[in-house]
C-alpha cells in the first residue's frame, strides 16, 4: 500500500499543500500518509473508502483525515466529483483538537458555504504557503462546522441530511418558509424530520426553527439598526408579541433592550 509523504509535495519552508481535483471513475487507490488532511467537495457525488467503510459524499462534505486512516475515493459510474484537500503536518490536528476541542471533524455546509470555501481556497493556493494562513483558513473552516450556536445543542450526532438543513435555513430567504421550509431542506418529510429531532435533542421542529430564527433575531439587532418590526417579519414571526414572547424566553431580555445592551459599549 502507497504511503504518501508531506515533504513529497511541500518544501521545508512551506506549511502545507493545497490541490482541487477531478476524481475520476478510475480513483487511485488506497494509501496512507504521514500528515493529517481535509478535503471536501465542491460539487458532484462519490464515495470515500475509510479505514474499511464505504461513506457517501455530496457536495458540501468535509472530512479531516487522521495520519493512521488508511483511505480512498470512488466515484460512482460514469460520473466524476471535484474535491478539494489540504495536507499539513499532523500535529496541526492535535493542537486544533486540543486548543478548540471541535465538536466534530466532519460535516456538510451549505451552498454559501461552498462558494465562500471555492473563494478561501483559491486564495489560499496563490499566497504565500505560511503558518498563518494555514492556521487562518483551517478555523474559518471548523467555524463553518460549528452549528451549535444556531439551535443551542451539538449536532456532530445529527445525519448529514439534517446537518444540512439546520445550516442552510439560517440563511434569510428560508425563515420565512417555516417548518415546511426546514423539511424541504432536509429533503424528507415534515413527520420524518420531527421524528429524529426528538430521538436526538429532544426538540420539536417548530423548536429548531424558531430558535434558529431568534439567532438571526439577535444577529440583526446587534449588527444593523433594522426595525424591530421587520426583523420579525423576516424571521417569518409576524405576529410581534409571539416574536416578543419567543425572543424573552431565549435571552432574557426584551428585543429592544437587548439592543440597547449590545450597542452600550460603544455609546
Amino acid at each position: 500500500m502507497q504511503k504518501l509523504r508531506l515533504r513529497t509535495f511541500v518544501s521545508r519552508d512551506e506549511a502545507f499543500h493545497i490541490g482541487r481535483t477531478n476524481v475520476p471513475v478510475s480513483a487511485p487507490p488506497l494509501h496512507t500518509h504521514d500528515f493529517a488532511e481535509v478535503f471536501w467537495i465542491e460539487s458532484g457525488t462519490g464515495l470515500h473508502l475509510i479505514n474499511g467503510r464505504r461513506e457517501p459524499l455530496v457536495a458540501g462534505e468535509v472530512v479531516f483525515v487522521q495520519p493512521s486512516d488508511v483511505h480512498g475515493f470512488q466515484a460512482k459510474v460514469a460520473e466524476s466529483f471535484v474535491l478539494v484537500n489540504v495536507a499539513f503536518e499532523a500535529g496541526v490536528l492535535d493542537w486544533l483538537r486540543e486548543r478548540y476541542r471541535p465538536s466534530a471533524l466532519t460535516g456538510r455546509v451549505g451552498a454559501a458555504d461552498i462558494e465562500r470555501l471555492r473563494l478561501l481556497s483559491d486564495a489560499l493556493a496563490v499566497g504565500a504557503k505560511s503558518q498563518l494562513a494555514r492556521d487562518s483558513f483551517l478555523l474559518q473552516l471548523l467555524a463553518m462546522l460549528t452549528a451549535e450556536d444556531r439551535i443551542g445543542s451539538p449536532v456532530a450526532e445529527l445525519p448529514a441530511w439534517l446537518r444540512h438543513a439546520v445550516g442552510e435555513f439560517g440563511r434569510p430567504e428560508h425563515l420565512a418558509g417555516g417548518t415546511q421550509a426546514f423539511a424541504k431542506l432536509a429533503g424528507r418529510s415534515p413527520e420524518h424530520v420531527n421524528r429524529i429531532l426528538r430521538q436526538a435533542l429532544g426538540k420539536t421542529t417548530t423548536d429548531v426553527v424558531n430558535e434558529i430564527r431568534l439567532d438571526y433575531a439577535a444577529r440583526q439587532l446587534r449588527m444593523s439598526d433594522q426595525k424591530i418590526t421587520e426583523i420579525a417579519l423576516d424571521c417569518g414571526l409576524g405576529n410581534l408579541g409571539h416574536f416578543y414572547s419567543l425572543f424573552q424566553k431565549r435571552f432574557r431580555l426584551t428585543p429592544r433592550k437587548y439592543r440597547i445592551r449590545q450597542h452600550s459599549l460603544v455609546r
